[in-house]
């Protein structure tokens, strides 16, 4: 199919020890549970996590990643570099919960959580909704370093900002990465930034090649993880002012398999589900991966990341629908098609008002339609992706598939010929 458009902590906790690195380069040492906590506690003058619950599923993700990922020299640092960032930002959420407890007792029960296959329309349909303000919104900013920096006061400038706009315009550089997925420091992004601080979930499947993590955590309950997100959003609330009657609006493709624990933690979820044909979906993504995987690996095998893009989805599509079978008839899920998101996202937008049984508002409307003459599809350019260059098939990805497209039959129909926003 060929389709045009896109030992010890420093806190005390025992480490597992025999990390491999045979014959590896040794600023592999680097990525050891040990060396990044040791050096997050030097950069925040911190050494107190908390519940250090955390630390099994970092150790598990960095075994992997040492042994398995083929790392390049950017990968190398840039892993150690967001691994460290994200133990920097727990010392310090950690640091505020004891100085203000309150952050605890913000209400966020209740998110617009945007949930699909990778390529669906996402995106667009969270920036959209995101630009109403009457919701709470996560800009790239914030969700890359949700603890502020020392000596920040509310109503300042926040060097945060800066911070996030250098990676945002590090990653524009690479090759059709602005075509596949436009960043910027104030734009809203996906809460994949919050995941990846729990250190496991499916995020790092997606980062890397790490079977060996893939088969580790694949069935391991999922609640913790949720749990962490949760206190996240406290704490992004609470530097806000306060909910102020504002929901939080979320999107992440690795919700697909969670939904049970999601609800569990959020209980006032409202779930939006995208939906276009997997083939064009699962092409588009594996080729937005492959410049983000190329960069971070060496050598990287187009055939085997094909075939684990294709597993992952798959298996999280497996672990959505008898959850989703579960929850219908309790849970307010709404379902929405790509073409109409692209065509008519007012209309989508309408109707996930009205079952929140919210108004949308002409000032929010106005700011919905000003984001998306703004951004134009294709705004940054197309780009080509095809399965076959995966060594996949649109036969094979459909029966990876097959109790999805039969489930959501309706939903899906013919959509979806080229790329989106």
């Amino acid at each position: 199919m060929n389709v045009e458009a896109e030992s010890r902590s420093p806190t005390g906790v025992r480490l597992e020890s025999g990390v491999e690195n045979s014959g590896a380069d040794p600023g592999l040492k680097d990525l050891e549970p040990a060396a990044l906590l040791a050096a997050a506690s030097k950069e925040a003058g911190l050494d107190d996590y908390g519940d250090e619950a955390f630390i099994e599923p970092l150790t598990q993700l960095m075994r992997s990643i040492i042994a398995e990922a083929n790392l390049s020299a950017i990968g190398l640092l840039g892993t150690r570099a967001r691994m460290v960032q994200c133990l920097v930002n727990r010392l310090r959420l950690q640091q505020d919960l004891k100085r203000y407890p309150e952050i605890l007792d913000e209400d966020v029960s209740d998110p617009i959580v945007i949930v699909g296959l990778p390529r669906t329309g996402t995106t667009k349909l969270q920036r959209m909704l995101s630009n109403d303000p009457a919701v709470q919104r996560t800009p790239f900013w914030l969700l890359l370093n949700p603890a502020p920096l020392p000596g920040w006061k509310r109503g300042e400038p926040d060097a945060r900002i800066a911070l996030a706009q250098v990676q945002a315009e590090a990653l524009a550089q690479q090759p059709d990465f602005l075509a596949a997925h436009p960043m910027a420091a104030e734009e809203t992004e996906e809460d994949v930034f919050m995941m990846e601080m729990s250190f496991e979930g499916i995020l790092p499947l997606t980062q890397y090649r790490v079977p060996s993590f893939h088969a580790w955590v694949r069935d391991r309950p999922r609640q913790a993880f949720y749990a962490y997100e949760k206190i996240l959003l406290q704490y992004l609330q609470w530097q806000g002012g306060g909910r102020r009657g504002r929901p939080w609006v979320l999107k992440a493709t690795t919700h697909l398999g969670d939904l049970q624990a999601l609800i569990d933690t959020f209980p006032g979820v409202t779930l939006v589900h995208c939906h276009r044909d997997v083939s064009t979906s699962m092409a588009s993504t594996i080729r937005a991966a492959e410049g983000f995987r190329g960069l971070m690996a060496n050598d990287l095998d187009l055939v085997a990341l094909g075939a684990d893009y294709l597993r992952i989805y798959a298996d999280e599509m497996s672990r959505y629908l008898p959850q989703r079978k579960r929850l219908e008839s309790s849970s307010g899920i709404i379902d929405v098609r790509y073409d109409d998101i692209v065509h008519d996202p007012i209309a989508v937008i309408r109707g996930i008002y009205a079952v929140r049984e919210r108004v949308l508002t002409p000032d929010g409307e106005a700011a919905m339609l000003g984001w998306q003459d703004e951004n134009p599809q294709y705004r940054y350019g197309k780009i080509s992706y095809s399965l076959e260059r995966y060594g996949l098939t649109k036969t094979a990805v459909e029966q990876a598939f097959a109790g999805y497209r039969q489930r959501f039959a309706e939903w899906l129909g013919n959509q979806g010929g080229s790329n989106e926003t």
